[in-house]
C-alpha cells in the first residue's frame, strides 16, 4: 500500500470512497444526501488542503479529509 498525495482531478475518486465508507455503515439512503456536502471532496478542497489517499494494486482504497 502506497500513500500519495491527491491532485484536484482525484476529487471524484475521493468522493466515492467517502459515499463507500458511510454507506457501509448502513445509513439510511435519505442521511446520506443530508450529508452530501460533507462526503464531497471538491478538486478546489484538494487543491487548498494537504489531501492523501491510500492506493493499493493501483485502486484508491482510503483517504483522509
Amino acid at each position: 500500500m502506497q500513500i500519495v498525495g491527491a491532485h484536484p482531478a482525484d476529487a471524484p475518486a475521493l468522493t466515492a470512497i467517502a459515499w463507500a465508507a458511510k454507506a457501509h455503515w448502513g445509513y439510511p439512503a435519505s442521511w446520506l444526501e443530508q450529508w452530501r456536502e460533507q462526503l464531497t471532496f471538491a478538486p478546489a478542497f484538494v487543491a487548498a488542503n494537504e489531501t492523501f489517499f491510500a492506493l493499493r494494486d493501483r485502486q484508491i482504497v482510503g483517504c483522509n479529509g
